[in-house]
């Protein structure tokens, strides 16, 4: 079985696992928002079926809402 991130928190979630807080977003502005609402730093992650995000680029700290926008459009983009 092939699950996005998401979908395995939210089904370790739902068995009482605790996951650190987290939101999907489809939009640069969504991220902001999550951003804001988290109170960064924070962690935009591209939410693919492979592994290795992070050497590919796909995994980015983010310290301000500019950063936020910009990843997040960067590896929406991809």
């Amino acid at each position: 079985m092939k699950l996005f991130e998401y979908m395995g928190k939210r089904l370790l979630a739902d068995f009482g696992i605790s996951i650190p807080q987290g939101t999907v977003c489809s939009s640069p502005y969504e991220a902001v928002q999550a951003f804001l609402r988290l109170k960064g730093p924070a962690v935009i992650k591209a939410q693919v079926l492979s592994g290795k995000r992070g050497k590919h680029g796909g995994v980015r700290m983010v310290d301000n809402e500019q950063d936020a926008f910009a990843a997040a459009q960067d590896l929406l983009q991809a």
